[in-house]
This record gives C-alpha cells, sequence and structure tokens, in this order.
C-alpha cells in the first residue's frame, strides 16, 4: 500500500516529518513501518469527543460570575473560548460545518469571549471605585 505525497490528511506533524526524511532505498524497513502506522491513524482516526455542552456551560457560568466577582468569571470565560477554540479545529478538521455540535461549541466561544470582556470591565471598575474611596 502506498501513501500519497498529501500529507495534510496525516494528524501527526512528527509522522510528517518522519516520513518525510526517511529515503524508501536507503531504509526499507522503516519506510514500510511508518507507512503501515500512517495507513492505521488514517484507517481509525480518533473520535471526536463533544465537547460544545462543556464549553457553553463554561461561557454561561463566566458571564454570570463576571458581575459579582470578576476573576472567576474571567477564568471561566477564559476556559469556555479555550476549550471550544480546540472543539472549533477538530470540528472544521472533520468537515463538520452544521449540527448542534458546531453551535454550541460557538455559542460557548462567544459566551466565553464576551465574560472575558465583561470580566475585565467589572474589575475595572471596582479598582476605579476603590481608589475614590
Amino acid at each position: 500500500m502506498h501513501i500519497t505525497q498529501d500529507y495534510s490528511q496525516y494528524s501527526d506533524p512528527q509522522l510528517h516529518n518522519l516520513y518525510r526524511q526517511i529515503d524508501p532505498q536507503s531504509n526499507p524497513e522503516q519506510y514500510a513501518a511508518v507507512q503501515q502506522e500512517i495507513a492505521r491513524r488514517v484507517a481509525n482516526p480518533k473520535p471526536y469527543e463533544p465537547r460544545g455542552f462543556r464549553a457553553m456551560l463554561l461561557g454561561i457560568i463566566g458571564l454570570f460570575c463576571s458581575v459579582c466577582c470578576p476573576p472567576v468569571g474571567f477564568l471561566s470565560g477564559l476556559a469556555a473560548y479555550v476549550i471550544a477554540d480546540g472543539a472549533l479545529k477538530l470540528l472544521k478538521a472533520s468537515n463538520i460545518t452544521e449540527g448542534k455540535e458546531l453551535s454550541l461549541v460557538r455559542i460557548g466561544r462567544m459566551c466565553g469571549i464576551i465574560a472575558m470582556v465583561l470580566a475585565g470591565f467589572f474589575q475595572i471598575c471596582i479598582l476605579i471605585y476603590n481608589q475614590m474611596r
């Protein structure tokens, strides 16, 4: 089985680099082993774990906590953003362009961004208020 030279479909950059560096004439055993590993990973990709609800929940918690406790709101919003951003990259790699999971991820990402902005704003307001007292 010959693997195509399109490295974009393989998920592991170290495997890409190894595949590019191996010369099939000088080291055929290692070349065949890398080809088999690539074929195994292409045939059995890691399944996508749903993360949309987790990102949305953290984003909503961040929105509520931004008003009463800005540091907790900021951290919760940051966690929602990081989780949602990673999930969006995985969904794009899986060519998923619609559906409930994608909507939850986008909502979680936006809630995370808004929570971080609100937390920063309220933290600045608290600092100004404490300086005026």
